[in-house]
């Protein structure tokens, strides 16, 4: 009368919620890691490969974007433009006037 039921499907499930807590605890020290105090150009490549890990686990939970994966690329790329360190000067030196 007090045997055990298992199920590998329920099994399998909890695995599975077990694996994506451990993910979420990975993905919290991986953003806690990041030193963006003061951000550099490798701080800036750092920041572009945490949020490709980002939407690589958005697409294993089955979330796509195109839009958002068009912009990633054009993040990727935009410091190969010679007109991106001259924008980010500006924005950075406090001389915008949007404020």
């Amino acid at each position: 009368m007090y045997g055990r039921y298992r199920e590998k499907k329920f099994d399998a499930l909890g695995l599975t919620f077990r694996l994506e807590n451990l993910a979420n605890i990975y993905f919290e020290r991986l953003i806690d890691s990041l030193g963006v105090s003061f951000i550099t150009r490798a701080t800036f490549f750092e920041i572009i490969r945490v949020i490709h890990c980002f939407f690589r686990a958005m697409q294993l939970d089955g979330i796509s974007s195109h839009r958002l994966e068009t912009q990633l690329k054009l993040l990727g790329k935009s410091w190969k433009s010679s007109a991106l360190p001259l924008l980010s000067t500006w924005i950075f030196s406090g001389d915008s006037r949007s404020r």
